[in-house]
């Protein structure tokens, strides 16, 4: 990576207990929605998920930033979406628990004609 330019990992939710300590370097973390926050719960919609990540994610880079998806799977989901219709493609940060790392996976939107 280039330390010249900055890099952030777009990060769904923040974990109770699971030590990101691994994630530091691929760049500063940045929560985008409350961590207990759960779709169908207590007046959490889909909507109102997809107005909480515009704004943060209207920063985001997909030549610089990664998505590290965590937390509902639901908000992981519209995360992805709404990164994907966007941009059309992006990093994202997926845990190998036999090599106690992160490495990271390039995801493209499927193309119509597909």
């Amino acid at each position: 990576m280039n330390s010249s330019t900055a890099h952030t990992v777009f990060c769904t939710q923040k974990p109770a207990r699971l030590d990101l300590t691994g994630t530091r370097r691929y760049g500063a973390l940045h929560f985008l929605v409350p961590p207990k926050a759960q779709v169908g719960k207590a007046d959490v919609t889909s909507e109102s998920v997809l107005e909480e990540l515009k704004i943060p994610l209207a920063m985001f880079n997909p030549e610089t930033d990664f998505l590290l998806l965590l937390g509902d799977p639901v908000i992981m989901a519209l995360t992805l979406h709404v990164v994907l219709t966007e941009h059309g493609h992006c990093t994202v940060l997926k845990w190998d628990k036999n090599a106690s790392l992160y490495y990271t996976v390039h995801v493209e939107q499927p193309r119509k004609d597909a």
